[in-house]
């Protein structure tokens, strides 16, 4: 047999995996795009930073490992693998950036209201 063909289970591993793992790329830019309330210019923008990345780390994964070969395999395992992470995981961090945002506004609105109000007292007296 050919070597190529003895290194595909590896390879069909790697694209899973390293898709996978290049979708939380696309959750780190999301999180910044979202400390910018989410503004059509910072959204394409991070879209933009984020698949760029991506396409680079496809590209070197498939010069690398698949030897340059276009197939549609490749391309089938990463970008789904890359979609299932943002469709499962991605959804756990988006709900985790609200959640962690709104307590941590809350927190600044309290601490501003207790700082606030002792100035007044201060100013008082």
């Amino acid at each position: 047999m050919l070597y190529p063909t003895l290194s595909q289970p590896i390879i069909i591993l790697l694209f899973v995996v390293i898709g996978f793992f290049s979708g939380f790329i696309f959750d780190i830019f999301s999180l910044i795009n979202y400390f910018f309330n989410n503004n059509k210019i910072s959204r394409q923008i991070s879209y933009f930073l984020s698949i760029l990345p991506v396409f680079v780390i496809f590209y070197y994964l498939n010069l690398s490992f698949n030897y340059g070969q276009i197939r549609f395999y490749p391309f089938l395992l990463f970008f789904s693998s890359l979609i299932l992470e943002r469709i499962t995981l991605g959804n756990i961090f988006a709900k985790l950036y609200d959640k962690c945002y709104n307590l941590n506004r809350k927190l600044w609105e309290k601490l501003s209201k207790w700082i606030y109000g002792r100035r007044k007292k201060e100013e008082k007296n």
